[in-house]
């Protein structure tokens, strides 16, 4: 009997423009997409998902299906880093397309928050109001262990990045 296990891709891996390795630790920055390269899945750096097939110890097999559109680099002009070592200037994050094949950063060159930990990145614009640095919390539960529902937040489902350093400088 061969039991299928169905594996879908979504993850991002960060690499620093200065040296090819994966950052384990999170990382809260401030920066700006400079531009999204679009890579054709089957490519060289797109690897094909669909039809690979695995054998597990157990004696099952692990088969792949994917719907995903490809793969997406993503370089980011680094402006401040807030939580976690001081990246490279720049850095590019790549990531599989989902199957509506939008790209996962946005076509804008916006100051975006941007909170890497482990494979997951979640992104905000920001805004600026009041002297503050805003960004929506939509996209974030958590950020330097700091729960994102216990910040004060405007009517715009918005919060400060300076309550957000305060909260997790706190912690340490």
């Amino acid at each position: 009997m061969i039991r299928k296990n169905l594996l879908f891709a979504s993850s991002f891996t960060i690499l620093t423009s200065v040296c090819s390795h994966v950052l384990a630790e999170e990382q809260l920055i401030i920066g700006r997409v400079t531009s999204i390269t679009l890579l054709p899945s089957g490519s060289q750096s797109c690897p094909e998902l669909n039809g690979n097939m695995k054998a597990n110890a157990d004696g099952t097999r692990t088969i792949t299906l994917s719907n995903d559109c490809g793969c997406e680099e993503t370089r980011i002009q680094v402006e401040e880093t807030l939580l976690g070592t001081q990246t490279a200037s720049n850095i590019k994050l790549q990531n599989r397309i989902g199957e509506w094949c939008k790209p996962n950063f946005p076509l804008l060159s916006e100051d975006l928050l941007i909170h890497i930990d482990g494979n997951m990145t979640r992104w905000s614009i920001m805004t600026n109001k009041d002297k503050k640095h805003l960004f929506n919390v939509k996209k974030f539960t958590q950020i330097g262990g700091v729960a994102v529902k216990d910040l004060t937040l405007n009517a715009d489902q918005q919060a400060s990045t300076e309550e957000l350093i305060e909260k997790i400088n706190s912690k340490k």
